[in-house]
């Protein structure tokens, strides 16, 4: 019976991991859930454990460099392979860090982002170590992704914009990217984490409390004040490197993100007063959609909750959405 059970135990765990990464791979090629798309391979550990864990992991990540691959296998020369690894970094980033989120428990939350942040930034790395060596070889890389642009978006804009001039729409267009990269992929993490820990702990009863009672310690908030007093400084510095500009916004944008944590707890804090049956979960899935797929919307939701998270700072938002308990 024992041997029978185990078997039963085993080929469901097998047949639990091959679900997860089914769905995890369908939610990769799906634009809107691309970042989203380590949260199976986490919610897997929820009923199995983590024992192994990193064989799913490393099996999703052999098949989304398969997915990338395989249409460029006919011409791997230098610039296509250094295409691929940038395609690359977003994913196989996520990946890293839904590994280490995985076994970071013991710390606190912004040290996990921190740590969960980490295989991006070694990426933005390596990647700056490649341009400093091999400048032709990112000129190459550029106009590459300039042709890609022109032939794609640049249509699009062409067609209300005829005298658009490609070259400086695109450069406007890779900065901006650029500035971005460490927020979008913040927010990422941040969001699978959510999902994984939602999934961990939702059948504990004070976890939806412990959502309405987080908050930074009130000290944190000069971190975001910081950041955006250099970058309107830099405004204001005609001679500040552009890699300089790109690097403080990507670090403001970061503390947005986080302090963007605190502002979804504030307002579901407060909403929980009014509609007591509405879940963490719920509210985060009105609000990702809201702005996913909103215009104009979703630009509101965006900068209110990094809003109502600096001000929870300095005023106790909380205590009037939430009763008279104490949050400190």
């Amino acid at each position: 019976m024992e041997e029978s059970a185990a078997g039963s135990r085993k080929s469901g765990a097998l047949r639990d991991a091959l679900v997860c990464l089914v769905i995890s791979t369908i939610m990769y090629r799906l634009s809107l859930s691309t970042f989203l798309f380590a949260a199976p391979l986490m919610i897997y550990t929820i009923r199995h454990g983590r024992g192994r864990v990193a064989w799913l992991f490393l099996l999703e990540a052999a098949i989304v460099v398969a997915i990338e691959l395989v249409p460029r296998a006919e011409a791997l020369d230098p610039l296509t392979l250094f295409a691929l690894a940038i395609n690359l970094s977003l994913p196989l980033s996520l990946l890293a860090a839904g590994i280490i989120w995985l076994f970071s428990e013991r710390h606190s939350l912004v040290a996990r982002i921190f740590m969960s942040l980490l295989p991006m930034c070694l990426f933005a790395l390596a990647f700056g170590i490649c341009y400093a060596a091999d400048r032709t070889l990112f000129a190459e890389l550029y106009g590459y992704y300039e042709n890609v642009f022109e032939n794609g978006l640049g249509e699009v804009l062409g067609s209300v914009l005829p005298n658009m001039d490609y070259g400086m729409m695109f450069s406007v267009f890779l900065s901006a990217l650029l500035s971005m990269a460490l927020p979008l992929v913040s927010v990422a993490v941040c969001a699978t984490a959510f999902i994984y820990e939602t999934g961990l702990h939702s059948r504990e009863g004070d976890w939806e409390q412990r959502i309405m009672r987080y908050e930074f310690p009130p000290d944190f908030v000069w971190t975001i004040i910081v950041a955006y007093a250099l970058l309107l400084l830099c405004h204001f510095i005609s001679a500040v490197p552009l890699f300089v500009m790109i690097i403080i916004m990507n670090v403001a944008g970061l503390f947005t993100v986080l302090f963007a944590i605190e502002g979804f707890s504030v307002l579901y804090a407060r909403l929980g007063r009014r509609m007591r049956r509405m879940t963490s979960m719920q509210l985060f899935i009105v609000l990702f959609i809201v702005a996913a797929v909103v215009p104009g919307i979703n630009f509101i939701v965006i900068f209110a909750l990094p809003i109502l998270g600096v001000l929870e700072s300095f005023f106790d938002l909380k205590k009037s959405g939430v009763g008279n308990e104490d949050y400190s």
